[in-house]
């Protein structure tokens, strides 16, 4: 229950989240205020990310399912769509109107950064091949637990990979400095973790949902407090810290999920649209020359700002609403 409850708080933190960074003027980008939001915002990726993995290990728990070939089939598609859209809603439209060598290749350079899309694909894809090459849960799970460690053990060398050159595409999916926000070091760490999170909180044992994840809680705090002394990678401790407080948010979600009969419908259903979710809210914010940032830019006060979140985060939501409600009528029809 408590991935369904991640799942929506993280899409409301994305969806004000994106809209505020985009129109909210640099005049009032200060101040503790600010501050609390802009590390609030923070956790929304690691959010996404982490419910994917737990999400994925949910999804394959039955041994059944997980032998059931057209649904393993299915999850690979999904996953090769997601990477396809990542790239779609980067196309290079501004290189195809333009003579300027630097707005094209600023276009193309855009084009093949990596972004969360692609990175929730590719780790599909990965975790799909694992559970098919290593036939025991315990080994999978060990497995993903290294990945994820080894995602962030490297992530400090891998910002001071070059960028360019004829690989360029390729190192985007490892390195910042090709334009990538979500490359897989370190990102694709979070995902790892809650693969190994989901298995861990399913195995057999006294504790409960809630108290398991105040354990791995207080472990990942722990790790964050010795990164903070021994390791020198800001990059490192930032990735952790913020995995130990979505842990936290889980737990409480969790805690929560343990008071409630059901998740509310209206919550299930967002959560389990997340993807339109993303994807509407990129083209009416984001959206190349027709988007909120393009009519407005950062020039409005905290409170214009505020109520323009609202407003996206309410036509997002309806939007995924009645899309749920014609799946189900052609689902019943």
């Amino acid at each position: 229950m408590f991935v369904d409850l991640l799942r929506f708080v993280a899409a409301l933190q994305m969806l004000q989240g994106h809209t505020i960074a985009a129109l909210l003027a640099h005049a009032h980008r200060s101040g503790p205020v600010y501050q609390l939001w802009s590390q609030a915002r923070g956790l929304t990726s690691v959010a996404f990310l982490f419910a994917a993995g737990v999400s994925f290990q949910l999804a394959t728990e039955s041994e059944a399912r997980a032998a059931d070939p057209l649904a393993a089939r299915r999850r690979r598609r999904r996953a090769l769509r997601l990477i396809g859209l990542g790239y779609l809603l980067h196309l290079p439209l501004a290189a195809a109107f333009t003579t300027d060598p630097a707005v094209r290749a600023a276009a193309l350079r855009e084009f093949m950064a990596v972004d969360v899309l692609q990175c929730i694909g590719v780790c599909v894809l990965a975790l799909e091949g694992l559970r098919r090459a290593v036939p025991k849960a315990r080994a999978r799970t060990a497995i993903s637990v290294a990945l994820g460690v080894g995602c962030l053990a490297v992530a400090p060398l891998a910002w001071m990979w070059p960028g360019d050159g004829p690989l360029a595409p390729l190192l985007a999916y490892l390195t910042p400095r090709t334009g990538s926000i979500f490359p897989l070091v370190p990102w694709a760490a979070h995902l790892f973790f809650g693969f190994a999170v989901g298995a861990l909180v399913r195995a057999p044992g006294r504790l409960g949902t809630t108290g398991r994840l105040l354990a791995l809680t207080t472990l990942a705090a722990l790790a964050s407090a010795l990164c903070a002394h021994w390791v020198e990678s800001r990059v490192v401790l930032g990735h952790v810290s913020r995995l130990a407080w979505v842990l936290g948010v889980s737990s409480a979600l969790s805690a929560l999920g343990d008071r409630l009969a059901r998740v509310p419908p209206r919550i299930a259903q967002l959560a389990g649209h997340t993807l339109l979710l993303y994807v509407f809210h990129v083209l009416l914010v984001y959206g190349q020359g027709v988007g909120l940032a393009s009519w407005i830019g950062p020039r409005l006060s905290p409170l214009a700002a505020a109520a323009a979140a609202a407003l996206v985060v309410l036509a997002s939501c309806g939007v995924a609403l009645y899309w749920d409600r014609l799946a189900r009528a052609r689902r019943t029809g």
